[in-house]
């Protein structure tokens, strides 16, 4: 039987044609704000995401552009090419070819001059910007890039061989990433760009191909005839108030002279009785009609909410050809397997859950699932096998994505956060299994040893963790080595209402998400624990960093100490405490949009009103955080800031191009910075002055950094003077000969990051 695509290949060029706007902003913005790391990490998550989508369509050459595209962004991303006119007018041309390939025309000109692009993109990688004009496709207007234009002939009816996606002629010569669309000969034509269209003989490409695919749910009659069932009801509870008005209202004419009437009717007085009466069975049924009134109001919003409740299938239902392409694509057996798709949740939400499921998905093959061989030896299956699940939980669903694949290696993962100084190997060293694993949510981290078509970019579990936190929910993670990886979303059943707690701080009340919290606290003074000038509280035996919400907010200090009510939230795979003034109640809310005023807002992601028709901030919790941890505020016992010093920073490096880069990002930071080309010279320095941090390479003349890290570490002057080791040697025979000498932190120069390396330079010398 064959598969009908087209309503997924619809769905991919819309959400296609929605990213391609954010890259437009993205990268406009980036020509202003260069240096804007966050920014960087979004546009690029655009275009890797953009290649997922198109790759998992069959839509080919799209992936191939994107992921070209994506080659130039992770070169930024990495520091190897920096944001220039060139790189931004190249990055436009891409997003004008997708564009077009969206709206491709018979011809196939578009694929042509697609094809002359991505030769360019991947020289421009290189640093090599070749603007030809016979290979520059032709521009589309930005101010138009989501807009379609309309076909000037009617729509014909399609024949029966253009429901059928024909195989891409240059698929055999595409890019490795594209066959990780594209099926076999024995399973059927590919899902191509062209399902969505005519074929050349047949006339110009109908309208609803070039028009955006309309939001529309299939909802059954039952839930329908339900809704005006209920409608009905409140069509009765009206009248029956109509009723008690009019009656009100001649009350009211018989009471307005009680004394005037006593005066002139001599039975006025039983008249004011019979009145007293009259109200009494008044407030009584206006009581239950209020009783009826409420009950009706919440069944209508249930049966409203049911109406956009749709089975997680519609989503699920588009991954399984996907799972198999990339399997075969990597030469591994996978055995895909989906349980609970009859599990209801909102429209919005399945249509925010497609990104972070892909992402787990692609992982899933790509790192978890071991090769046939690697599975024999290990007496598994030849097969691997990945589940995706869903459940209700209450007002909750919880969807996970498991496989029994070689699981997470926590050492590893402690690995790579020293390689790119996210820890030092003493603070790696301390973390729980699962304070490791939280380390994975972090933007740009990967484990992987290759970058492919599919991963190993760092792009994936930051998306995945953004994307559940935006839908106020959760991820967890678990895993155990050689067994299999099981993560784990929990996810509000919809976001017209949900639970939330209320926090009150500064005089104003602020509400975050009940799915978050762990737990609350009061929490005083004598309770608070420095830990690398983070401020910390011990919870079930664990440290909990705490952040004064008012730091976020407002840029304040902390206020003076006293005890704080403090709300423990999950946030990133990791717990953290809010701390506010006092906790005021838990509630069910309605959620309403932020309006102008508020759009940018960078803390709030809702206004949640509450049952006296107040209105409160719906935080959002990692930007919260996000903030506070950027205050730099360093906690005392008198809730005062400590005051920031100048630091002293001796620098050894025999490569003059990174020592000078080094110096640069370390005297942008506000240290003084002392930079010398050796070893030996560096030690004699050190014997006739102090200083707060060194960063030595290892590779150097006369004396190299780990003979002299062993000088430092030994020598009771400066054994207490922290080193760090930044070199290219990655090895583990390398790092172990670093942290043997007693460095701090080893830090690999491919995995180099700025602002990674400044937040451990603050810690050391903290």
């Amino acid at each position: 039987m064959s598969f009908d695509w087209s309503a997924f290949i619809q769905t991919a060029k819309g959400e296609t044609r929605e990213r391609l706007q954010a890259l437009n902003d993205g990268l406009l913005r980036l020509e202003e704000e260069r240096d804007n790391a966050a920014l960087i990490d979004e546009v690029f998550r655009h275009a890797h995401s953009i290649k997922g989508s198109a790759q998992m369509v069959g839509l080919d050459m799209i992936g191939r552009v994107a992921h070209s595209l994506e080659n130039l962004l992770g070169a930024v991303r990495s520091g190897s090419l920096a944001i220039a006119p060139p790189l931004v007018d190249i990055s436009f041309e891409a997003l004008d070819a997708i564009q077009q390939l969206l709206e491709d025309t018979p011809d196939g000109s578009a694929r042509e001059r697609a094809e002359a692009l991505i030769q360019r993109l991947e020289l421009a990688v290189s640093g090599t910007f070749d603007t030809p004009e016979a290979a520059m496709p032709t521009p589309v207007p930005r101010a138009a890039a989501t807009a379609s234009s309309r076909p000037e002939a009617p729509e014909a009816p399609p024949r029966e061989e253009d429901r059928r996606p024909p195989a891409e002629p240059e698929a055999a010569a595409a890019a490795p990433e594209a066959a990780a669309a594209t099926t076999t000969a024995d399973a059927g034509p590919a899902p191509e760009a062209a399902a969505a269209t005519t074929t050349a003989d047949a006339g110009p490409a109908p309208e609803a191909a070039s028009l955006p695919a309309m939001d529309i749910m299939r909802v059954p009659a039952e839930r329908v005839d339900r809704l005006l069932a209920l409608v009905g009801e409140l069509s009765l509870i009206e009248q029956r108030q109509r009723a008690i008005t009019e009656a009100l209202g001649e009350l009211q004419t018989s009471l307005r002279s009680p004394l005037d009437a006593e005066s002139a009717e001599p039975n006025g007085g039983q008249r004011a009785a019979g009145a007293g009466a009259q109200a009494a069975a008044l407030a009584q049924r206006a009581h239950r009609l209020n009783t009826a009134y409420g009950w009706l109001v919440r069944e209508l919003r249930d049966a409203a909410m049911d109406l956009r409740l749709l089975p997680v299938s519609t989503l699920f239902d588009r991954f399984p050809r996907h799972i198999r392409d990339l399997g075969r694509a990597a030469g591994k057996d996978v055995h895909f397997v989906v349980q609970g798709d009859e599990t209801r949740l909102d429209k919005r939400v399945l249509d925010e859950l497609y990104d972070p499921l892909l992402h787990l998905l692609r992982n899933a093959v790509d790192h978890a699932t071991e090769s046939v061989a690697e599975r024999r030896q290990a007496g598994k299956p030849d097969a691997g096998t990945i589940t995706l699940s869903a459940a209700s939980r209450g007002r909750t669903v919880v969807i996970e994505v498991r496989d029994d694949g070689r699981g997470v290696d926590v050492r590893k993962v402690r690995r790579v956060a020293c390689d790119r100084a996210f820890l030092t190997p003493t603070e790696a060293e301390a973390l729980s299994q699962e304070q490791a694993l939280q380390l994975l949510f972090r933007p740009g981290f990967s484990t992987a040893e290759v970058v492919t078509a599919v991963s190993g970019r760092g792009v994936g579990l930051d998306v995945v963790h953004a994307n559940v936190s935006k839908l106020k929910g959760m991820v967890r993670i678990e895993t155990a080595e050689g067994k299999g990886t099981t993560f784990a979303l929990e996810i509000p059943l919809t976001l017209a209402t949900t639970r939330v707690l209320l926090l009150e701080c500064g005089g104003r009340t602020f509400a975050v998400p009940a799915a978050l919290v762990r737990g609350a606290l009061d929490v005083g003074p004598d309770d608070v624990q420095s830990v690398r000038g983070q401020p910390a509280v011990t919870w079930e035996g664990r440290t909990v960093p705490l952040f004064p919400l008012e730091s976020a907010l407002w840029g304040e200090a902390p206020v003076a100490a006293r005890r704080r009510a403090t709300v423990l939230l999950q946030n990133a795979g990791r717990v953290v405490g809010l701390m506010g003034d006092r906790l005021l109640d838990e509630e069910e809310v309605v959620l309403k949009p932020l309006g102008g005023l508020l759009r940018s807002a960078r803390l709030a992601s809702a206004g949640a009103i509450y049952a006296d028709g107040r209105v409160a901030l719906l935080l959002d919790v990692q930007a919260v955080v996000v903030i506070a941890e950027r205050q730099k505020i360093r906690y005392q016992a008198s809730g005062r800031p400590s005051p920031a010093r100048r630091h002293t920073i001796l620098l050894a490096d025999d490569t003059i191009t990174t020592r000078e880069l080094e110096r640069a990002i370390l005297e942008a930071a506000g240290h003084e910075v002392v930079a010398v080309p050796d070893g030996e010279e560096a030690w004699g320095i050190l014997a006739r002055r102090r200083f707060d941090l060194v960063v030595a390479d290892v590779e150097m003349p006369r004396m190299d950094g780990i003979t002299l890290t062993r000088l430092i570490t030994s020598d009771a002057r400066t054994a207490r003077t922290p080193v760090i080791i930044i070199t290219s040697l990655s090895s583990d025979a390398d790092r172990r000969r670093g942290l043997e000498a007693g460095a701090a932190a080893y830090i690999v120069k491919s995995a180099f990051n700025q602002e990674n390396l400044l937040d451990l330079v603050e810690r050391l010398i903290a």
